[in-house]
């Protein structure tokens, strides 16, 4: 949810009332990051769609997973001279 946010700078769940946005949760998914920040490195769009699952099977089983996933995107952006990683 954190990386969404500071992606997106939007709560991954919309709703006008507690109850609006439990529902959301349980039933929607957020917007893909790419749809609101197109330059977003798809590998981290990916990232986040995962840890956003609604379905906790699909969503990462462990930190050496996150981190499995993370170390080669981070490697990436630090070999980039010059270049954010956005």
């Amino acid at each position: 949810v954190i990386a969404y946010e500071m992606i997106t700078k939007q709560f991954p769940v919309q709703g006008d009332t507690d109850i609006e946005v439990l529902e959301s949760k349980i039933s929607v998914d957020p917007p893909d990051v790419r749809e609101l920040r197109p330059e977003t490195h798809e590998d981290i769009a990916n990232f986040v769609r995962k840890c956003l699952a609604r379905d906790p099977k699909k969503r990462f089983q462990s930190c050496d997973d996150l981190i499995a996933v993370l170390t080669p995107v981070i490697t990436e952006a630090r070999s980039r001279s010059g270049e954010v990683l956005q």
